[in-house]
């Protein structure tokens, strides 16, 4: 009878301590930091909104998903190894819109432009300017 019990005391700690492990194994998973992408959709109803949200929020590994109806961009957040760009993009296009990534926009030094700013003015010269 004793050993029965000890035995069954054995087997509910071995299952705690591999339930234990395996959620720290799942949040060790998702330490890395989210990637965010923006698609340009189609979408232009609070229907369309919510049938995208909805679906990609569902999605393995995606923490957040947004869509800005003003300039139709979905905005997702989602972890590298559960997503790929192409599957978000895919999933857009399989409800029956349309969706492209948007590329990221670089930004340029007013300096690197070859134009000298001042006080928020711009001088531009030209090749004959210094001609004398």
């Amino acid at each position: 009878m004793k050993t029965l019990t000890s035995l069954r005391l054995f087997a509910i700690a071995l299952v705690s301590m591999l339930t234990f492990a395996s959620l720290l194994q799942a949040k060790d998973d998702t330490k890395q930091e989210p990637t965010e992408i923006n698609i340009k959709t189609s979408a232009y109803t609070f229907l369309c909104k919510n049938k995208i949200e909805e679906t990609i929020k569902k999605l393995d590994g995606v923490e957040q998903v947004y869509l800005n109806l003003s300039d139709k961009i979905v905005t997702v957040k989602y972890y590298v190894g559960k997503q790929t760009q192409e599957s978000l993009v895919n999933t857009i296009k399989n409800l029956g819109y349309t969706a492209e990534l948007v590329k990221e926009e670089v930004s340029i030094d007013k300096k690197d432009m070859g134009l000298i700013w001042e006080n928020n003015e711009r001088f531009d010269f030209k090749p004959n300017d210094f001609i004398l």
